[in-house]
């Protein structure tokens, strides 16, 4: 069980004397969602200004040269617990630091952000900006604060993980129950299909406080959202991820043409005589390849010249 653990976790395990809580990060398109099992929230893994993201909750560990209070603080103070502000054009503020969300009608590159902006973009705002386009708040200069991990306690429950000695694309099952309405729709509409899922295992003391970092023991993708409504104990999602070794088993939907080549890559050959290989016998130790005989040449010598290799 101490594999991979801490030197004070695995001691910990050692002794029995612990509670073990179970972490999972969920990387959706409109946020990442930070669950634990257990009750309360516990607060680890940092971020450094310019890095928060939509829709976490932190908690500044230190405060160093960002105003925090311009990205959703009410004050510049360790251990101030804030959601990095969202704003729609017309309203962001000058100095401020953003990451685009929505381009929309917004020029942004009129309000400080590079000419070939698009989702994503980090710019310090220049102006208030105008049209439909939103931001989320990143923050800068060198503050940092770590992440709110929120309990759902019984409410929540994963599937075991699952290890064997074979090279298998393992899935696990993520519940989460007792919803509301409003919840459940929201999951509706969500585009969840391949995102990331993380999932950590962390100890807790005989005071419930975190033994050392959480460590990593699953990660991969999401696959299918199942809900029920109307169920035993309130309605429910069900979130069926598959582990990352299951990209081994997923066709790249590449052709091997020189067609499809050169799509991919103008001016290379390499493909370019592929339908004269087909039946061809190769003459080991020949200069140069033979189809039917020794002294056959398949392609002439001088095409080698055009063949470019990557």
């Amino acid at each position: 069980m101490s594999r991979g653990f801490p030197t004070a976790v695995a001691t910990a395990l050692a002794q029995q004397n612990v509670a073990i809580v179970t972490f999972a990060k969920l990387e959706f398109p409109s946020g990442t969602v930070y669950l634990h099992n257990s009750l309360g929230s516990y607060v680890w893994d940092s971020v450094t200004a310019g890095s928060f993201v939509k829709g976490t909750t932190y908690t500044i560990t230190s405060v160093g040269t960002t105003d925090f209070t311009l990205i959703g603080a009410s004050a510049n103070t360790v251990g101030e617990t804030f959601t990095p502000t969202t704003a729609v054009a017309g309203s962001l503020v000058s100095g401020t630091t953003y990451r685009i969300t929505a381009v929309g009608t917004t020029d942004f590159n009129a309000i400080g952000a590079p000419s070939d902006f698009e989702v994503g973009t980090i710019f310090t705002a220049t102006g208030a900006g105008s049209g439909t386009g939103t931001v989320t708040a990143v923050g800068a200069g060198t503050g940092t604060a770590e992440i709110n991990w929120f309990g759902v306690g019984d409410l929540g429950s994963i599937s075991q993980v699952e290890e064997g000695l074979d090279v298998s694309p393992y899935a696990i099952t993520l519940t989460l129950s007792g919803l509301d309405a409003t919840i459940i729709g929201a999951a509706l509409t969500e585009d969840y299909y391949l995102h990331g899922v993380t999932v950590y295992l962390g100890v807790l003391d005989t005071d419930d406080v975190l033994i050392d970092t959480p460590t990593q023991i699953w990660a991969g993708f999401m696959d299918q959202m199942n809900m029920t409504v109307g169920a035993d104990g309130g309605d429910a999602i069900q979130l069926v991820a598959e582990s990352e070794l299951s990209r081994f088993n997923k066709s790249l939907n590449l052709m091997y043409t020189n067609t499809a080549q050169q799509e991919r890559s103008t001016g290379d050959l390499f493909f370019n005589f592929l339908h004269r290989i087909e039946g061809a016998k190769i003459n080991w130790g020949s200069r140069t390849p033979g189809f039917g005989g020794l002294n056959a040449p398949l392609i002439d010598p001088d095409d080698y010249k055009n063949i470019e290799l990557f």
